[in-house]
């Protein structure tokens, strides 16, 4: 029987930022200060069984809530320690893993410990027989044309010569997987409590996994019970550290987990060691188990889906235990369960489809509360970008995924609840700006000069081409030009707040995901910036996967999610966004790409930017980036006045923050909220009536709202209780919103018109039915004054 081995690597893209300029002398330096850290996750392991034929039957459905008992304890397990020796050393994450691995007591999550509970009484399950895989022609290319062939050691492409004709003109494997099309419905329940409590968790990990599933063979003649009661902290199939996740992207063109799986939104994941009973006794100890509850990736019969079918309306949690050993070695679990061929089957891959699932944050039970759905506004660049059918990021391995998603009215929402965090460094503290500058490569990223790897990668993902490195003084490779990732950095004063709500999972090109950001920093020459940051990028080349907040995420370095030259990192939280940028108090910028992550410490003394195995797990930073790019990918260098020494303008903004006071908090978990959120309230007890589509009443009052240089036409208006008013709204310059809501600290958006320079008017006809003052703005320009007020009186 051929083993298929497994997959640890990633291949995807964010924030890219490209050298622009010449590079001046370096300048020290700051010093990091503690914080805490959090979860992620990666992949499990795979291979080929013999193949056997059955039938297939319905999907699914998605996450919802109620709670269920601890299950019973199975025996002890032990798991092997890991060297740079054995196979965990040999996975391209050991650098970095290693620099996590000794931490006895892991830093807990910015979320706080949440724990999940999901339970199935009946429903049945689909246990997944061996037989081939279709093979995605995003993921693993064409006959003609193959992808994922030529890929780093444990990580699974499909060479050629295991790939075969599907008959349709397509290519599938041309062996059987544990990933096909072979299901049988059989009876099946489930209890799972799971407890993600730490981050980077090493050899001391605080997840917890209790999980009692159970499902009958399909001949209906065993019962099999699989027990898991550890979490398996790190290891071949799971080298990030992290035994439980929630709310991850994996498998597919992402590299997290094997690639014969779809890219999938994960609600949760884990990885742990369980036991293995049939019939009530023992067949295996201390094996491998991963769980995963994930948007529906099968279509009708049962088939697997590729990227752009994933169904994001329903879901399913998926059991796998594959035929290894912890240290990634071939080892068939002994089921007793014969194939039609006469091959024991070596694996177990169960699906349940109606699993209700609960969640506690620090100790707070939640609900999952439904926010209102407001369309944040997409600048016109944004706009041009979605439309635009030779548009980069269409051109992205990620592009038929993202399609699947991207038209979502109402996204689905985390499953533990929408995540209010916040974040601030105080004024007067200290701020480091970094100077273009070379970056020297580390080898377990970037390769060697005889063995370079992140060369050939797809459009938009910074390898590095091996005529743009050059020999460093120490004997390793460096960047052969200056780049945003540099050890040049100014000490300066610097100061932000952000309070930054992760609410919904693939946003598509709409977002219930908000940021409002605000930072200073000053120049060497005594300049001040600010940057203001009102909305939330719900997709892009820069930010393909569709979140503009996520939390609790690894990215860069290996990972490929970012670029390649920062180093791999452990992200609190991460956001992308639309925002301004202000000089001395004068606009300079509007509408630029604008990312902010909180992260592990990734420098090292003096301030030099750290490889993998030098990361410091113990301290975090904030770091702020605007690069010289516009939204398309296109080069546009930020307009920062700030000439450098060799006479060149200073081109992107690239600022850490090591001072940094973070919190969260839940948002589904408080009256008001709740309160807030809710849908279900009378018309007549509502401030206003709105009415989207406009009478032909030529009696109604008419105003008429322009937005130019800043600013609108009218600051104030007032209107009788009971009036019905047709507001139309244009823009005379650049893009802006005409937007209402009770006041200036409310968070629910009665209407937002987005209007577009030399588009029609937006017009909506509104009916004031309550005495009182209310506001409305722009939201990309509120912060510089963009807003006014309509009073409502009693006639």
């Amino acid at each position: 029987m051929k083993t298929i081995k497994l997959i640890i690597l990633m291949l995807v893209l964010g924030i890219v930022v490209a050298a622009c300029s010449n590079q001046p002398a370096p300048t020290p330096t700051a010093v990091p200060a503690t914080q805490e850290e959090k979860p992620t996750t990666v992949p499990e392991p795979t291979e080929a069984p013999a193949e056997a034929p059955t039938d297939a039957p319905e999907p699914t459905e998605a996450p919802a809530a109620e709670s269920t008992e601890a299950p019973a304890a199975a025996p002890a397990m032990m798991i092997p320690e890991p060297g740079p020796d054995d196979a965990f050393g040999k996975s391209p994450w050991w650098p970095w893993l290693s620099a996590h691995i000794s931490n006895e007591t892991p830093p807990a999550t910015l979320t706080g410990p949440i724990t999940l509970r999901g339970e199935q009484a009946d429903g049945g399950a689909n246990f997944l027989l061996p037989g081939p895989r279709a093979l995605d022609p995003t993921i693993f290319g064409t006959a003609d044309n193959p992808m994922g062939t030529e890929i780093p050691a444990l990580v699974l492409g499909v060479p050629p010569q295991m790939r075969a004709d599907d008959g349709n003109g397509g290519q599938m494997t041309a062996g059987p997987t544990p990933f096909g099309d072979n299901v049988v419905a059989v009876p099946g329940s489930i209890s799972i409590t799971l407890v993600d409590a730490t981050a980077t968790d090493g050899i001391g990990s605080q997840d917890q996994v209790d999980m009692v599933a159970t499902f009958m063979s399909p001949n209906g003649e065993d019962e099999y019970r699989v027990e898991v009661t550890k979490a398996a902290p790190f290891g071949l199939f799971n080298p990030t550290g992290g035994g439980v996740v929630t709310n991850f992207i994996q498998h597919g063109v992402t590299g997290w987990g094997t690639r014969l799986m779809p890219t999938l939104y994960s609600y949760a994941s884990f990885w742990g060691m369980g036991n293995i009973y049939k019939n009530d006794e023992l067949i295996a100890e201390g094996r491998p188990v991963h769980g995963m509850q994930t948007e529906f990736v099968r279509k009708a019969p049962y088939d697997l889906a590729f990227d752009n079918e994933v169904n994001p309306d329903g879901s399913q949690f998926h059991l796998m235990i594959p035929p290894v050993t912890p240290a990634g070695e071939p080892d068939p679990i002994p089921t007793g369960f014969m194939l039609p061929n006469g091959a024991e089957q070596p694996f177990f891959h169960v699906m349940y489809p109606s699993i209700e699932w609960s969640s506690e944050v620090n100790g707070a039970a939640t609900e999952q509360v439904d926010l209102p759905f407001n369309e944040l506004p997409v600048s016109p660049e944004m706009m041009a970008l979605a439309q635009a059918d030779d548009a980069p990021y269409k051109q992205s391995p990620w592009w038929p995924w993202l399609s699947a998603h991207i038209g979502n009215e109402n996204p689905p929402q985390l499953l533990t609840g929408p995540i209010e965090v916040t974040l601030s460094q105080a004024e007067g503290d200290a701020a480091n700006i970094l100077l273009p500058g070379p970056r020297k490569l580390d080898p377990t990223v970037f390769g060697t000069a005889d063995n370079p790897k992140g060369t050939d990668l797809p459009p938009i993902v910074i390898g590095v081409p091996e005529e743009m490195r050059v020999a460093g003084e120490d004997g390793g490779l460096m960047t052969a030009g200056p780049t945003p990732f540099s050890d040049n950095s100014v000490t300066v004063e610097g100061s932000f707040e952000a309070t930054l709500v992760d609410a919904t999972a693939m946003d598509g090109a709409r977002t219930q995901d908000t940021i409002d950001f605000r930072a200073t920093f000053t120049s060497p020459a005594g300049d001040e910036y600010e940057v203001i940051v009102p909305m939330a990028a719900p997709h892009g080349w820069f930010n393909p996967t569709g979140g503009g907040v996520v939390t609790d995420f690894i990215q860069h370095g290996v990972t490929k999610w970012g670029t390649m030259l920062m180093p791999t990192e452990y992200s609190y939280v991460s956001f992308w966004g639309m925002g301004n940028i202000l000089k001395n108090g004068e606009v300079i910028a509007e509408g630029r790409i604008v990312h902010g992550m909180l992260t592990e410490f990734v420098r090292k003394a003096p301030y030099d930017l750290a490889f993998d195995n030098e990361i410091n797990p113990n301290a975090t930073q904030f770091h702020l980036m605007i690069p010289p790019v516009d939204p398309f990918g296109n080069p546009n260098p930020v307009p920062t006045g700030w000439e450098l020494p060799n006479g060149v303008e200073m081109p992107f903004f690239h600022v850490m923050y090591p001072v940094v006071e973070a919190s969260s908090r839940p948002l589904g978990a408080t009256e008001e909220a709740s309160a807030a959120d809710s849908p279900e309230a009378p018309a007549a007890q509502e401030p206003v009536t709105i009415s989207e589509t406009p009478s032909n009443d030529n009696s109604i009052r008419e105003i008429e709202i322009v937005g130019a240089d800043l600013a609108f036409n009218v600051q104030n208006i007032e209107i009788q209780k009971g009036e019905t008013v047709r507001f139309v709204a244009k823009s005379n310059d650049i893009f802006h919103t005409f937007t209402m809501k009770d006041n200036p600290e409310a968070t629910d958006l009665w209407f937002s018109l987005n209007l577009f320079p030399d588009a029609e008017p937006e017009v909506i006809e509104v009916t004031f039915n309550e005495v009182g003052e209310y506001y409305f703005l722009c939201l990309p320009h509120e912060p510089l004054g963009m807003n006014g007020t309509i009073t409502v009186v009693d006639g």
